[in-house]
């Protein structure tokens, strides 16, 4: 990632499936999201989103970001997104 480029993920809803009633996302604290990026989530017409945007404010060598997904029941999946 580029110091200053804005960046925004997909949607991580078409990669979510299974699982009951709504998801919750946030970050794995043992994979971070490099500084100046966010974990933005939204509910539209019932449907749970999440997507990684913003700009980094520092020097980003290769990583990985990993989404916890959280059904209504707490049951969890990961997913992993690689950068670089």
């Amino acid at each position: 990632m580029i110091v200053g480029n804005t960046y925004t993920s997909a949607c991580f809803q078409s990669l979510v499936s299974g699982g009951s009633g709504e998801y919750s996302f946030s970050i794995d604290p043992n994979f971070p999201l490099p500084e100046g990026m966010i974990l933005q989530t939204a509910n539209y017409y019932d449907t749970f989103y999440a997507r990684i945007k913003g700009a980094p404010t520092t020097v980003c060598d290769a990583g990985t970001i990993r989404i916890i997904v959280t059904d209504s029941e707490g049951a969890t999946a990961y997913i992993d997104m690689a950068y670089g």
